[in-house]
This record gives structure tokens, C-alpha cells and sequence, in this order.
């Protein structure tokens, strides 16, 4: 907690499927980071790093798909 306190100190203002997607996948990289960071002495976490790589990708795609929403809705 935290963790995501300090990250996020102005709170989250969650609404959309979106929203809760992003930060759902948010959190599991902040999870995989600490159990990396908990193995930082024996060599790390290789499973962490996978997962991340993949969530990384994506929470890119939910991104993405948002400035093109958020684009689409100022081009009106």
C-alpha cells in the first residue's frame, strides 16, 4: 500500500472498464518488480520478468487504444 500511496499520492479516479483494466495490469507490474526486488540477491526473478514484458505490452495496447478514443471524441 505504500508503495502505491507515494505513486500515486493525488488517489486514482476510476470510472471506466478502462480505467480498472489499467491499473489492474498496473499493479501486477509493481507486484512483479517487488518479487524481482525480494530475489534482487539471488539472481532475480525470472518469471517477474516475463510477466512484466507481457503485461508491459499490455498495458501499451490499453493506452494506446485510449489516445485513439480521446482523439476521435476532440476531433468531433
Amino acid at each position: 500500500g505504500k508503495v502505491m500511496a507515494a505513486m500515486f499520492s493525488n488517489g486514482l479516479d476510476l470510472k471506466t472498464e478502462a480505467d480498472f483494466c489499467r491499473v489492474g495490469l498496473f499493479f501486477h507490474l509493481v507486484d512483479n518488480v517487488s518479487r524481482y526486488a525480494a530475489n534482487f540477491s539471488d539472481s532475480g526473478h525470472k518469471d517477474s520478468l516475463d510477466n512484466n514484458s507481457i503485461y508491459s505490452q499490455m498495458l501499451q495496447e490499453y493506452d494506446a487504444e485510449l489516445l485513439v478514443k480521446r482523439k476521435q471524441l476532440s476531433d468531433k
